[in-house]
């Protein structure tokens, strides 16, 4: 029998190796295997947020890291490499995540790594 930790941990691998796709609960749970209803009361009381939460938070803190060390990428492709289907609502959750938009977030940060 899987801890609790445990569980929470397959899940967030889960998550990790799958960013770049659209996660529903229920392919998280049966990754684990185990009824998503069962599953999301583990994880929300391990991880104190919602898978939702946990996958729209790490999706957008993995772009700011994209964003800054490959400014090759257009801040459109970063939001399609992350599942967003427009780089506009990939920008509202970014600024309402972060307080700044995708490209003041891009410029600040290069600009301060040089200097």
């Amino acid at each position: 029998m899987k801890t609790y930790g445990q569980i929470i941990n397959m899940a967030e691998d889960y998550i990790e190796a799958n960013l770049h796709e659209k996660i529903l609960l229920s392919d998280i749970a049966k990754s684990i295997p185990m009824s998503e209803y069962h599953f999301h009361r583990i994880f929300r009381s391990g991880s104190r947020e919602t898978t939702h939460q946990f996958i729209s938070r790490v999706k957008l803190e993995r772009s700011a890291v994209i964003l800054v060390t490959d400014p090759s990428l257009s801040i459109t492709e970063v939001a399609y490499r992350y599942g967003y289907g427009e780089s506009s609502s990939s920008c509202r959750a970014f600024r309402k995540h972060f307080q700044t938009s995708p490209s003041e977030y891009r410029s600040a940060r290069i600009v301060k790594k040089s200097s």
